[in-house]
């Protein structure tokens, strides 16, 4: 392979749901749920087709996918008080929400006199974190990361998969 073909497909860190198509988090869809519950928290799937205006299948479809894959999590059923003179009918209401017990993302931040190594949740919840100071320059800050980042996703990413990594930095930074 050639280091163009490389890039254009990035590696696979969860499995893809089995289907005709894949699962596109563009546009609506799968992303439009993830973002309706990032945003407003647990919904049942009738409030997510009331907010997002998706079809009750569509939801329906998404909803499994996204659980499949780890995404998704359903919680206990609302049970509302109990009517006066009437029964309940149908099915309770199963709230949907983020499911942050199974990917994490990785950080890496460089300061000025030191670095943070952080993990977040797919809620944004930090679950772990380690500060370190740096030896100086850019290369030794580099390999520094490079001696550290392993062992701190080893010990904090136990079980679950990450994502992905961001590393940033403050302040003007010179290309050369």
């Amino acid at each position: 392979m050639t280091a163009v073909s490389d890039h254009a497909r990035p590696p696979l860190l969860v499995a893809l749901p089995a289907g005709p198509e894949p699962l596109s988090f563009e546009g609506g869809g799968p992303g439009t749920l993830l973002r309706t519950l990032l945003r407003d928290g647990p919904s049942a799937r009738t409030e997510l087709v009331a907010r997002t205006r998706l079809s009750p299948a569509a939801v329906s479809r998404h909803t499994a996918e996204l659980i499949g894959l780890g995404l998704l999590r359903e919680l206990p059923p609302r049970v509302g008080p109990p009517r006066v003179g009437r029964p309940r009918v149908g099915r309770p209401q199963v709230p949907m929400d983020i499911d942050p017990g199974h990917h994490l993302a990785c950080g890496v931040h460089i300061a000025l006199d030191h670095m943070t190594f952080a993990m977040v949740d797919l809620r944004g919840q930090v679950t772990a974190q380690r500060r370190l100071p740096h030896p100086g320059g850019p290369r030794q800050v580099l390999e520094e990361i490079g001696r550290h980042l392993p062992g701190f996703l080893s010990r904090h990413a136990v079980g679950r998969s990450v994502l992905g990594l961001g590393v940033v930095t403050g302040g003007w930074q010179r290309l050369s």
